[in-house]
């Protein structure tokens, strides 16, 4: 039941895809006044037939969706949300100028953590909140959007030593609008939480080529997957950011849940010929490995291998 205290938000999602339009989605379906960014016959399928998703949960269609890929086009926002590829990241943002206000929020609901520097970079440091998100999704064609795993979940919090009430107010926007949340009080810890995990489960799904299923119930790929956690975990110490002493163990135990032909996207992209995450996951990993004289083993291997078998595929 929608909470009528909750005013309509001016939201644009930049990116489109399994996350944004899920996401925005819901949003939308909130009376929300969402600005989708997409492109190519997404887009054309968006503005023609509105946004599909279906979902484990419950399937909803937005009819008259207003999608663009004119980012320069976008008036003043209360929120944006951005869940584009993160080699996308810093370039839409430019293009947003226009739509960021003294008070417009930004969310970066990425896989790597270095999401909320970026936007800092362009836009200082009061407009952008640390954020993450949790689902399998994907665009199942043009149009649709599929979840097909995990309860959609975003968590985000202030990057300054505050607890501010735009928080608040946007933790009941979300739960009015469906969606679970959590304002963090160390959204930093949080990201690097998120990221240990979907880099050992990209790392894994990529170099084996399978689904979640056969890699954590094979003896040998759990090793390892568990491995590139410990040492992304490693990092995490050294570089004073204060992940649970347990967080492996209840890592593997959520993807121990998952649906057993989960893949990550980063995966999927790199079968497929596509432009990876591989450099904003496993290449941050090995790189801020070196710089704090961490041994990442597993994750050099691993990362090496890909880059290796992507460049011979190139140049086919």
């Amino acid at each position: 039941m929608q909470n009528h205290d909750v005013q309509p938000m001016k939201i644009t999602v930049v990116g489109t895809g399994g996350v944004g339009g899920y996401f925005g989605g819901r949003l939308a379906l909130a009376s929300h006044h969402v600005t989708f960014v997409a492109r190519g016959k997404h887009l054309e399928a968006i503005n023609s037939q509105g946004l599909k998703v279906k979902s484990i949960e419950e399937d909803f269609h937005i009819e008259g969706a207003n999608a663009t890929d004119a980012l320069e086009s976008i008036p003043e926002q209360d929120i944006i949300l951005f869940a584009t590829k993160t080699w996308q990241l810093a370039e839409s943002a430019q293009q947003l100028k226009q739509a960021v206000g003294k008070n417009t929020l930004l969310i970066p609901l990425l896989n790597g953590v270095d999401a909320p520097e970026q936007l800092q970079d362009i836009y200082g440091l009061e407009n952008v909140l640390g954020g993450l998100c949790k689902i399998i999704s994907f665009i199942d064609e043009p149009g649709v959007i599929k979840h097909t795993g995990a309860v959609p979940y975003i968590e985000f919090g202030e990057l300054q030593d505050v607890k501010q009430e735009r928080c608040q107010k946007l933790s009941t926007m979300f739960t009015d609008a469906g969606i679970k949340n959590k304002v963090s009080s160390d959204i930093t810890v949080n990201m690097w939480e998120k990221f240990l995990f979907i880099s050992a489960m990209s790392a894994l799904g990529a170099i084996t080529e399978s689904p979640i299923g056969a890699i954590r119930t094979n003896a040998v790929t759990r090793k390892a997957l568990s491995g590139v956690m410990l040492e992304i975990q490693q990092l995490s110490m050294a570089m004073d950011i204060a992940m649970h002493d347990d967080i492996v163990s209840k890592t593997l135990h959520f993807v121990d849940q998952l649906p057993e032909h989960s893949t990550s996207s980063m995966q999927r992209d790199i079968a497929a010929g596509k432009l990876s995450e591989i450099d904003a996951q496993l290449g941050t990993v090995v790189k801020l490995g070196k710089a704090y004289g961490v041994s990442t083993p597993v994750a050099d291997f691993i990362y090496t291998s890909l880059t290796m078998r992507i460049s011979a595929s190139a140049n086919q």
